[in-house]
């Protein structure tokens, strides 16, 4: 099953590169697997983003899957991998 997260603060600017800005924040998420609360960072420069991310305990791979709103990350879920 999905885990939805409650959204609070935590926004971070920085460069890239090219000397644009990016966009980050930080969340904490609970492993689908082992249940080790996590620190991720979400690029919200892009209105919705899907990738899997390896829990940083038990190595497995956790699905994460946002959409930004104006700037501000509305919705966060987590899934184990092959979960629907």
């Amino acid at each position: 099953m999905p885990t939805r997260f409650r959204l609070g603060l935590g926004t971070h600017n920085a460069c890239n590169r090219e000397d644009t800005a990016v966009l980050n924040v930080e969340r904490n998420i609970l492993c689908p697997y082992c249940g080790e609360k996590i620190e991720i960072i979400l690029d919200i420069s892009a209105p919705a983003q899907e990738y899997f991310e390896d829990c940083f305990v038990c190595c497995r791979p956790i699905l994460i899957c946002y959409q930004v709103d104006f700037g501000e990350v509305a919705e966060l879920e987590t899934r184990a991998e092959g979960e629907i």
